[in-house]
């Protein structure tokens, strides 16, 4: 077990230890997400047709059939591309 020491440390100095800890935190957060990855940016349903180089009738298809997940926004269709480029592991695609 770890033995704990205690140390008198000023109060003022201790505000600042933990304001610097939770900035240098915050700003390596907001790094992390204004850097999302090319592969999760999200396509629509002609790029995941070009991309898989198969017809909108079956990629509606695998998208009743839960093979392809999608998204929906503002009433459009949307597909994550990390996941369509997982599809040729779940579905024989010669």
């Amino acid at each position: 077990m770890d033995e704990i020491v205690l140390i008198p440390i000023p109060l003022e100095e201790f505000k600042e230890f933990v304001s610097n800890t939770v900035h240098e935190a915050l700003s390596q957060l907001n790094e992390a997400k204004s850097a999302p990855l090319p592969e999760d940016e999200f396509i629509t349903i002609d790029e995941v047709c070009q991309l898989l180089k198969r017809s909108r009738p079956t990629i509606h298809k695998w998208k009743r059939k839960g093979i392809l997940p999608f998204y929906r926004l503002e009433g459009n269709v949307y597909f994550k591309k990390s996941e369509v480029m997982d599809i040729p592991k779940k579905v024989s695609i010669r």
